[in-house]
């Protein structure tokens, strides 16, 4: 074989084994549709991109039959999924400041799962950029695909956790796998008023 032809065979290769984990985008930013994102080797959907890096990283998987996107443990004992709003679809009359978001997850160890927001909370660790949801779910470990809702009140989305992130899904003592994530905005709030 000629060895020009070999090192670009060499070279293609070379590009699609280390390309083989990005997080290729099919992500649009339409208004009038949901803010949601499937996850998966292509993430697909409207307004919401799922951020890897950090203490964030993810690979691409098939768990139980579907696609999702899973992270490992990090030594502390949490694993991170980090998400941005576009920014086309955040409105500086404060649309999305309460709402829920939903996470279709995969039970897979006993543990926790939460979810912080960029938020008004200053009294945590990031000056409000964690604040946490009135919702902790227990995990239990029976290997299936649930659903989980986390009301979110007084949200910033002013992009200010790890990675430029608005959002993030925590899971404590289990490794955490998504694949899917809807984020409703206007809620009702159901906090009580002060």
């Amino acid at each position: 074989m000629p060895r020009p032809l070999l090192l670009t065979i060499t070279l293609l290769l070379a590009s699609l084994l280390l390309g083989c984990d990005r997080q290729e985008k099919k992500i649009t930013a339409d208004p009038a549709k949901p803010l949601e994102v499937s996850l998966s080797a292509v993430n697909t959907g409207n307004g919401l991109q799922p951020l890897s890096g950090a203490d964030g990283r993810t690979t691409a998987i098939v768990v139980a039959g579907s696609p999702c996107r899973s992270c490992k443990l990090n030594p502390t004992g949490h694993a991170y999924i980090y998400f941005t709003i576009d920014p086309k679809l955040k409105s500086p009359q404060g649309a999305l400041r309460n709402g829920k978001i939903q996470v279709e997850y995969y039970d897979s160890g006993v543990g926790e799962l939460h979810m912080q927001y960029d938020g008004s909370n200053f009294g945590d660790d990031g000056h409000g950029a964690y604040s946490g949801s009135d919702t902790v779910v227990k995990l239990t470990g029976d290997q299936t695909w649930k659903t989980a809702a986390f009301p979110f009140h007084d949200a910033q989305f002013q992009n200010r956790q790890n990675g430029h992130a608005d959002f993030r899904i925590e899971s404590k003592q289990t490794p955490l796998s998504v694949k899917k994530v809807t984020l409703l905005h206007n809620e009702p709030s159901s906090r009580p008023a002060k």
